[in-house]
């Protein structure tokens, strides 16, 4: 089964965590890392570093992040040059969920393709997206 870790700032990775686990039940492989103001840029890379070999058991990991161009995402930027697994950027918790339930269905490369796209259609206007739903409901 492929890993699961995700960075963020402060305690978002491990709330997302959480309600993935209020949806799926307890995840094995899976793990969250929140940057802390009292964390160097060290320890928080060696923090990555045991999070990625806690889960990884010889399929990859992928690696979920909050934003691009932060700390966490530049921290796995740096380590991407000395471990194998895909990182995305701009985690959701329809990403998340997708990725869990995915995760040992297919190889790591297709799953962060998929967990990507899954993502992006995750993210919409509510009002808009309802008044498509109502539109296609009377015709």
């Amino acid at each position: 089964m492929i890993g699961v870790v995700l960075l963020s700032h402060g305690p978002a990775a491990q709330a997302l965590l959480d309600s993935a686990e209020l949806i799926l039940g307890e995840q094995g492989q899976a793990c969250a890392l929140g940057l802390r103001s009292e964390d160097g840029p060290e320890s928080f890379r060696q923090s990555l570093r045991e999070a990625i070999t806690h889960v990884d058991t010889g399929e990859g990991v992928l690696i979920m992040v909050d934003m691009f161009g932060g700390t966490p995402a530049n921290t796995v930027a740096a380590a991407l040059r000395e471990e194998p697994f895909h990182c995305l950027c701009g985690m959701n918790l329809a990403m998340l969920l997708e990725a869990l339930l995915s995760r040992d269905m297919m190889p790591l490369p297709e799953l962060a393709k998929y967990v990507l796209r899954k993502g992006r259609a995750s993210v919409c206007d509510l009002g808009l997206a309802l008044a498509r739903h109502r539109g296609h409901e009377t015709n």
